[in-house]
């Protein structure tokens, strides 16, 4: 169980930090971060994430999220999964990237800035470039920015990727 809380909570960073690529924080993107808290309440019967739910939770049911408490949930998390034990890397990368996919998917939109940042986040984690999906996404973020700016075509087709990658992913 204390994988599914990794998982859970790689997910949530990585949400985070889709939502906050754009720097403001919007009702959908708010919504998206409201259900997770209650989609995974269930996990808080286990101690380790009861705690980080009780940090959370308040953040997230106060009806706004301000870009200074995106920072306070981030630096939350960050305490958190140092805590957390042995990684699998590979997955724990898979579930952090589910969680950016639903975080910029959760905008309604796909935009040239978040495709900058994502591609920005790429770059610092190059060495996940060979593996599965992260290769796909490397060669599709590369070939949408050659024009310098997202397509209604580009973002239909990475809002697709991205579906299909949360569903995979969810599916494992």
């Amino acid at each position: 169980m204390e994988s599914k809380i990794q998982n859970v909570a790689y997910e949530l960073a990585g949400m985070i930090y889709g939502i906050s690529l754009d720097g403001h924080v919007n009702k959908n993107e708010y919504d998206q971060l409201k259900a997770w808290c209650t989609n995974h309440e269930h996990l808080c019967e286990m101690e380790e994430f009861k705690s980080l739910h009780e940090q959370i939770n308040p953040i997230i049911q106060s009806g706004v999220v301000t870009s200074e408490e995106i920072e306070d949930l981030k630096e939350i998390l960050d305490n958190f999964l140092e805590k957390t034990g042995p990684k699998d890397e590979k997955k724990l990368n898979m579930f952090f990237l589910q969680g950016l996919f639903e975080g910029i998917l959760s905008s309604g939109e796909v935009n040239t800035y978040e495709v900058y940042k994502l591609n920005q986040w790429i770059q610092k984690n190059e060495h996940l470039k060979n593996q599965k999906p992260f290769d796909e996404l490397y060669g599709m973020i590369g070939q949408v920015l050659k024009n310098h700016r997202i397509s209604d075509e580009d973002g239909v087709k990475l809002k697709s990727f991205f579906s299909e990658m949360i569903a995979k992913t969810k599916a494992s």
